[in-house]
Formats: C-alpha cells, sequence, structure tokens
C-alpha cells in the first residue's frame, strides 16, 4: 500500500496499444484471450472461475458505449506501461480492435475508441 500511495496518479485518455505495455503484461492479456476467446486451457482458465464472463462483460460494455466500463488502472515505468488493474479490459479491447487477428464478424468493432480513460502512475 505504501508503494501505491508513493506514486503520482492522474486520471487521463491514453491511446491503447499493445507496444506500450511490458511484455509480462502483454503476455497475461494474450493468455487471457487464449482462454477466454479461443477456449485453450491455461493457467487463467484454471485461476478464474467467472474469467469469461468478466471478458464477455467488458466486451458487451465496450460494444455499446465504446469506451471502458472503469478505467483500468496503469503505471508508467522505464520499461514500459504496467497494468495494476483491468487486464480484461484491455483484453476484450484488443479483441474487439482486431488486435488477435481473429475472423469474427464483431471484430473489428469500430465503435470502440482507440484513446480511453485510465488511471496513470508514475514515480514521484
Amino acid at each position: 500500500l505504501s508503494y501505491l500511495q508513493a506514486l503520482t496518479w492522474e486520471k487521463k485518455e491514453i491511446e491503447i496499444k499493445p507496444d506500450i505495455f511490458i511484455k509480462k503484461d502483454l503476455e497475461t492479456i494474450v493468455e487471457l484471450f487464449r482462454s477466454h476467446v479461443l477456449g485453450e486451457w491455461t493457467m487463467y482458465s484454471q485461476m478464474m472461475t467467472d474469467g469469461k464472463e468478466r471478458f464477455q462483460s467488458c466486451c458487451s460494455y465496450l460494444k455499446e458505449h465504446g469506451v471502458f466500463p472503469l478505467p483500468v488502472v496503469l503505471e508508467q515505468t522505464n520499461s514500459g506501461v504496467h497494468v495494476f488493474d483491468g487486464n480484461h479490459r484491455i483484453c476484450a479491447f484488443f479483441y474487439l480492435h482486431g488486435y488477435f487477428k481473429i475472423e469474427n464478424d464483431e471484430v473489428p468493432c469500430l465503435k470502440v475508441k482507440q484513446e480511453q480513460e485510465v488511471w496513470l502512475s508514475t514515480k514521484n
């Protein structure tokens, strides 16, 4: 908690794209996609019994409103952006934007805005 309190927080809109995220977090997002869209058995399908429902709920909200249901919580680091909270929302965003190169009638969803509101933290 003291680490989070020591950060400077700003609510802002940023362009969401894969290359801003640190490698570990991007791998998590890809694993969520593999589990929730492709139906593959991954660590996340074992750990999160409601993961697919959470993912689908995020997709539904993004398709209807074009924005995240709640801002994701991120940290700007020297290596890129780290996800504190919001992996399912980001995974749904990438899915609907067509980043995963899957053929589906709902992809890409042009209503989903490239810029999304986030909580972004930086070290003081």
